[in-house]
């Protein structure tokens, strides 16, 4: 969640030399001195600055999202080819003159689906025994606006947890999705694919009739 995002002027939120200043406020940001990505931005102007919160482990973190002027930094040298790249509801596709490959998007450790599966159950099962009045004979919910109770291990403990998985799942998604994007430019950074629009992925994969 953003909590502050204003540009570099001059009664906004700032950045300068390793601190965030807003309001007359200083707050000393940790910086690691041997990430290569966060040594090479800094090398460059800020555009912007933002106050960014996140979670992790049930507590709330806050970090320094900078825009810096220039080129991005590169872990990879980039391909001088031309690849293909097809994208399915569940796989991707390339093929260059050299190279070719079928990959799964995003495959998910089972441990993790498993976690949440069971912590969804055991939300809806404390949803139901706080809430009895909420419910028709059938199971399902009844329908209006209605009051819910919930107590606090819903809210403290399951929950918590449950959004600790959505974390960790959302890191690992966006992993994949980074190594599988750098793979594909390591075999070359001239891109062709076809246009896919939001109804026909959507039909593609068998959400609309």
């Amino acid at each position: 969640m953003i909590l502050l995002n204003q540009r570099q002027i001059k009664n906004g939120i700032k950045y300068r030399n390793g601190y965030l200043i807003w309001n007359g406020l200083q707050l000393k940001c940790i910086i690691h001195p041997n990430d290569k990505v966060i040594s090479y931005g800094l090398l460059h102007p800020v555009k912007y600055c933002r106050l960014v919160r996140r979670k992790y482990e049930g507590k709330n973190l806050f970090y320094a999202q900078l825009v810096v002027e220039g080129i991005p930094y590169q872990k990879y040298a980039y391909g001088d080819k031309e690849v293909g790249v097809d994208i399915g509801p569940s796989t991707i596709a390339y093929v260059s003159d050299t190279d070719a490959s079928l990959e799964q998007f995003c495959q998910e450790p089972k441990p993790i689906e498993k976690q949440i599966r069971v912590l969804q159950r055991k939300m809806d099962r404390q949803r139901r025994a706080n809430n009895p009045d909420n419910y028709n004979p059938d199971g399902t919910a009844k329908e209006g606006r209605l009051k819910w109770k919930n107590c606090h291990r819903y809210l403290g403990t399951t929950k918590e947890k449950l959004c600790e998985l959505y974390r960790i799942q959302t890191a690992h998604r966006r992993t994949l999705q980074g190594r599988l994007s750098n793979k594909i430019l390591r075999v070359g950074k001239y891109i062709k694919l076809e246009s896919i629009m939001a109804g026909g992925a959507c039909a593609l994969m068998g959400v609309l009739k």
